[in-house]
């Protein structure tokens, strides 16, 4: 969060002195490439540890193509695609009016939406269950059809077993 925090004062002030400034070109050009930077960092650092990316980016490369589901940052999900491509991958929620996207917060809805969309794995970072007053831990913990199968630096990936029976929370 320090390094999120800090590239969003150095995007907010670049751009508000952009904003203000009345002088030459090149004072102008030097403000938003600051702000471009700022937002930059936002971008890279704000939602995935660099460690977490290496980690996931080499798991996503070395399986089969899968289907994927997400319950972590926008930034996390850029590399589970893989080498190739290959990964169908997509956050785990709902779509709303207006093509606004939900999170699932209850349980027993969110496990039967792993399984009716075929997902064959799992990627989350628990960054989220705060924000969104979840206990997603507790929801995977207790559902027999999840197994973790690798944990790199915050972020962790769940095999899905559809043999297993679906279990209501």
């Amino acid at each position: 969060t320090g390094q999120l925090l800090g590239g969003l004062v150095v995007g907010v002030v670049a751009v508000a002195a952009l904003w203000g400034m009345r002088g030459s070109a090149l004072s102008r050009s030097v403000a938003a490439a600051v702000a471009v930077a700022g937002v930059g960092w936002i971008v890279l650092t704000g939602t995935s540890h660099r460690a977490d990316a290496v980690g996931l980016a080499r798991w996503a490369e070395s399986i089969p193509p899968a289907h994927i589901g997400f319950e972590s940052g926008v930034v996390t999900s850029w590399f589970l695609y893989g080498d190739h491509l290959a990964n169908t991958v997509e956050p785990v929620g709902v779509t709303g009016p207006h093509g606004a996207f939900h999170f699932i917060d209850d349980c027993t809805t969110w496990r039967k939406t792993l399984r009716d969309r075929g997902y064959d794995y799992l990627v989350v970072t628990h960054d989220l269950d705060r924000l969104f007053n979840r206990d997603l831990a507790g929801w995977i913990a207790t559902d027999p059809g999840l197994h973790q199968i690798l944990e790199t630096n915050g972020a962790f990936v769940y095999q899905i077993d559809p043999t297993q029976p679906f279990v209501r929370c």
